[in-house]
């Protein structure tokens, strides 16, 4: 096997190359002839790829003159188009050329306005300065404005307290000369003491106006709205101001009329029935130029030393911004020599400012707030929530009144006392209960203790306390379970809501019982002949009879007869107090201990204990729903003697911490009339002090605005104090601006009381708390 390889050359480079294989080996003739053969073939493949190389330069040479043609062809297009743009350009110059002087000219024009406006530019700044020092002077005249209104809130919150606790002792003392509990003044000198609390009245009277004044120009205004029935807001007026203009020999008149036109307010679109009230005089008359000017505040008519009239200048701008706030309006019609009409325009339909108002943010803000309840204040009654009967009711109608704020459930005692024969009357608040319970004179009262402005504990105790209402029966019913506490406060009856259908018809059914007997029967345990002998002047009352029995006799005398009252009289250990109570409980007999030595016992919160004559006299009043109106005069004076001295708080221990001694003194000698033991201390440390010393104090009365640590904190730090946690503190504070309860509530206090102190709701107050307390040290003792 041979092979051999050769090369393809022409002119000495590599065309090509030739590979040969033989079974036998290559001879030098074969090799000489390969030889000559490769010369031949790389003359052949050199040709080839000459000719090859030529045909397609041909080719190329062929497209680079059709190319050339066609950019020939191009190329004279563009030079039309040119020579046509040349000659376009020529035309836009000369057009340039023009446009350029033009422009030129207008420079020079905008140059010389330029430079107007950069006058105009420096002076502009110039005034922007200005004005910017302006906004920031009125800024800073704003911002010492809202600095000197701030100062002058406090200022009034603190002349406020200055003149109420002066004010407060000087009413206080002067109620007390004026009652003449001693009888030991003469005719003239209690006529001085009332004409010094009349004054005092009227001088609080100022500082209401000027607080309110305060409170309607900061925009923290509280408003009730409330429906409000014609007929009783002319009760109200005349009530109240009938006697004002006899005592003055004016000639007072009231009367009602349809308004026949309604007035235009610029300031709202909102279509709207008026009521227009009216106030005419034949006075001295305004002037018109004096006419704006009187409805500012501090502006009279006159406002010149030497004055005819008087007045502080605030009454019409009060009255002004109450009215604006109300959705209305006051105007004025007068003319000197005739007198004077103004006239208050107001929606029949109340609604918030904002919706009267189309710009309303100068609008007051209105809150409400929690009413508190004040023997000085006899509401106006407004209409119902819901629909009672008390514009249906006629001469021997029995009334129930229902005092209940959860709507659901007052219908449902509406509908029951229907069902059973009765009317009713609702009130949703407390203040309005007490204030229906005056006029429409109920035969029972239904009572909610949690109420919205106040609690039920402190209605029952007003109730109790009122001579012309205490007869009235008080079943309470409440989702409270505090029995124990209705019934020691003299609930008749107290019953949870939660026991449905049955308490309800339970309650009606106690109050039908009551009303169909008409004589009352009391059962007397036989006592000494002395003790005998003043039970039987208390029992002289027309319709009431009275059994007298021994302690043996008396519990089987009890189970065979009902009776309305069980009078204990007698030596406890010789009494089967035990059994008497459990056999009157059986009866719904109310139970009296009459003890004049003093020694009841611990008493179930149901039974009442009597000290004296009078207080059992007082006790029969309340347990055999007797008005005192059906009592003889001489039982009724006895009666009006016995109230001068609180015997539910005689014993009490009372601290009182004020800073003023004259506050300390005014406080202490009227809780001293009703054998109050009073303890004071004149700062809240010497307070804090004074309870840790002595466990036995009952209650606290705690000034609030005090040097160094104020009322607040004090109370804060005794309720850190863990024997001293329950203990009843009553804020007594000059502090009556808008959100001090709240704050004195929040401090730890369990009610707030403001100056000058009303005392009737203040003994209530004390009575509440003070029972409370010493009911929950019972219940302490009792579980140890």
């Amino acid at each position: 096997m041979a092979a051999s390889v050769l090369p393809v050359l022409f002119e000495g480079r590599v065309k090509a190359v030739i590979e040969l294989a033989s079974f036998h080996q290559f001879s030098e003739i074969h090799l000489a002839f390969l030889d000559q053969l490769t010369e031949s073939m790389g003359i052949v493949l050199n040709t080839i790829a000459a000719t090859m190389r030529t045909e397609e330069l041909l080719k190329q040479s062929q497209a680079l003159a059709e190319e050339l043609q066609s950019q020939q062809e191009e190329l004279t297009k563009t030079n039309k188009r040119l020579e046509q743009q040349a000659n376009t350009l020529q035309a836009s110059e000369e057009l340039l050329k023009n446009q350029q002087e033009q422009l030129q000219r207008t420079n020079a024009e905008l140059q010389e306005k330029a430079r107007l406006l950069a006058e105009q530019k420096t002076e502009v700044e110039r005034k922007n300065r200005e004005v910017e020092q302006a906004k920031q002077a009125l800024e800073e005249k704003a911002e010492q404005l809202a600095l000197t209104s701030k100062y002058k809130s406090e200022f009034l919150a603190n002349m406020s307290h200055e003149l109420r606790t002066p004010l407060n002792n000087l009413l206080i003392l002067a109620k007390m000369l004026a009652e003449n509990a001693d009888g030991n003044l003469l005719a003239k000198q209690v006529k001085f003491a009332e004409t010094i609390c009349s004054s005092g009245a009227d001088l609080l009277s100022l500082i209401n106006d000027i607080l309110d004044l305060s409170k309607i120009e900061s925009g923290a205004v509280a408003v009730e709205a409330s429906e409000v029935r014609l007929t009783d807001l002319r009760d109200y007026v005349n009530r109240n101001f009938r006697h004002v203009a006899d005592g003055k020999g004016l000639e007072f008149a009231s009367s009602e009329r349809p308004c026949l036109r309604k007035p235009h307010w610029n300031w709202y679109r909102l279509r709207c029935s008026v009521i227009a009230f009216s106030v005419e005089d034949t006075g001295i008359g305004i002037s018109a130029d004096k006419q704006r000017i009187i409805f500012e505040a501090f502006q009279q008519a006159d406002g010149t030393t030497s004055r005819k009239y008087g007045g502080t200048g605030l009454g019409l701008s009060i009255s002004r911004d109450l009215a604006d706030l109300l959705g209305g309006e006051i105007r004025l019609l007068s003319a000197p020599g005739i007198g004077s009409t103004f006239t208050l325009y107001l929606p029949e339909t109340y609604l918030a400012v904002g919706q009267y108002r189309s710009d309303s943010r100068t609008a007051p803000r209105i809150s409400f707030s929690e009413h508190l309840i004040s023997s000085r204040m006899k509401p106006l009654l407004p209409a119902p929530d819901q629909d009672d009967d008390r514009d249906d009711l006629h001469p021997g109608d029995r009334v129930v009144l229902i005092v209940e704020d959860d709507v659901t459930y007052s219908r449902i005692l509406l509908d029951a006392a229907h069902a059973n024969g009765y009317k009713a009357v609702i009130a949703g608040r407390g203040d309005m209960g007490l204030a229906m319970a005056r006029k429409f004179r109920p035969c029972a009262a239904l009572l909610d203790i949690g109420l919205p402005d106040t609690s039920g504990w402190a209605v029952i105790d007003q109730l109790q306390h009122d001579p012309e209402l205490r007869h009235v029966p008080i079943h309470v019913l409440s989702i409270y379970e505090d029995r124990r506490r209705g019934l020691s406060l003299g609930a008749t009856s107290f019953y949870r809501k939660a026991e449905g259908k049955d308490v309800v018809e339970d309650v009606f059914r106690r109050i039908g019982a009551l009303a169909a007997k008409g004589s009352r029967e009391v059962l007397v345990i036989r006592a000494a002949e002395a003790a005998r002998q003043e039970i039987e002047d208390v029992l002289e009352i027309e319709g009431v009879r009275a059994d007298y029995v021994s302690p043996a006799a008396a519990v089987e005398q009890l189970k065979q007869r009902a009776y309305d009252c069980l009078v204990v009289t007698g030596d406890p250990a010789e009494v089967p107090v035990a059994e008497l109570l459990e056999a009157a409980a059986e009866r719904d007999t109310a139970v009296v201990i009459y003890s004049p030595d003093g020694q009841a016992g611990d008493l179930r919160p149901e039974v009442r204990a009597a000290r004296s004559a009078p207080q059992l006299l007082g006790e029969m009043v309340r347990v055999l729903h007797i008005p005192e109106s059906a009592l003889s005069e001489y039982q009724r004076l006895k009666l009006e003697k016995l109230r001068q001295t609180d015997h539910e708080l005689a014993g009490s221990r009372v601290l009182i911490v004020d800073d003023d001694v004259r506050n300390i003194f005014a406080l202490t000698s009227v809780l001293e009339r009703h054998e109050i033991e009073v303890l004071h201390a004149e700062n809240g440390r010497a307070g804090i002090e004074t309870l840790a010393a002595d466990p036995r104090i009952d209650l606290v009365l705690m000034d609030i605005m005090m040097p160094g640590m104020d009322g607040y904190e004090t109370i804060r730090a005794i309720r850190q104090v863990e024997a001293l946690r329950d203990l009843p503190i009553i804020a007594v504070t000059a502090k009556a601006m808008k959100g001090d309860r709240e704050k004195c509530i929040e401090s730890g206090a369990a009610d707030y009381i403001p100056k000058p102190v009303d005392l009737d709701q203040l003994l209530s107050l004390m009575r509440v708390w003070i029972q409370n307390r010493r009911q929950n040290v019972s219940r302490a003792g009792s579980a140890k």
